[in-house]
C-alpha cells in the first residue's frame, strides 16, 4: 500500500514501548507546526499505515515517520522526525552525517534490548487531553 496518509506527518509508534511513548509525548509537545499526528499498530488506523512499512519490517520493529507520501523507519525516522522539531532539538538531524549502517545498527541494538532495560507496558498510557488530540485510532 502507497497511499498518502489522512494527516501530512504520522509516527507509527509501539504503544507498549516506554522509551517509544516517553518519545511521543516529547514530539508532541516540541512539535515547531503542531503538524505530527501518531498511531500504533494495535489500531485500526495503525493497521492500515503499517502496510506501508517496508516488507521487512514489522511496526514492533521499528518506529515510523510517515511524512506525504515518504516513509522513513529506523534512525532515518529519527532524524526526519527531529527535523520537525523545535531549536534546539532539530539539531539532531545533524546525525545524518554517520553512515546509515551505524545509525541503523545502533538503532537495532537498542530496539532488540528496550524490554530489557525499560520492561514492557501491559497496557497504553492514557494521553493527555492535548496530546490526545494527535493519537489517530
Amino acid at each position: 500500500m502507497t497511499s498518502k496518509p489522512a494527516h501530512e506527518k504520522l509516527i507509527i509508534y509501539d504503544a507498549h514501548c516506554i522509551i517509544c511513548n516517553s518519545s511521543v509525548q516529547f514530539i508532541a509537545k516540541n512539535d515547531k507546526s503542531n503538524t505530527i499526528y501518531f498511531t500504533n499498530p494495535e489500531t485500526t488506523a495503525g493497521k492500515k499505515y503499517a502496510q506501508m512499512l517496508p516488507d521487512n519490517l514489522t511496526p514492533e520493529m521499528t518506529v515510523a515517520f510517515i511524512s506525504g507520501s515518504q516513509v522513513f523507519v529506523m534512525s532515518d525516522a529519527v532524524i526526519e522526525i527531529a527535523r520537525n522539531l523545535r531549536f534546539p532539538f532539530n539539531l539532531l538531524k545533524g546525525l545524518k552525517l554517520i553512515p546509515k549502517t551505524w545509525r541503523d545498527g545502533l538503532y537495532r541494538l537498542i530496539a532488540r534490548n528496550r524490554f530489557r532495560f525499560f520492561k514492557r507496558r501491559q497496557s497504553c498510557i492514557l494521553p493527555s487531553e492535548a496530546l490526545r488530540e494527535k493519537v489517530i485510532e
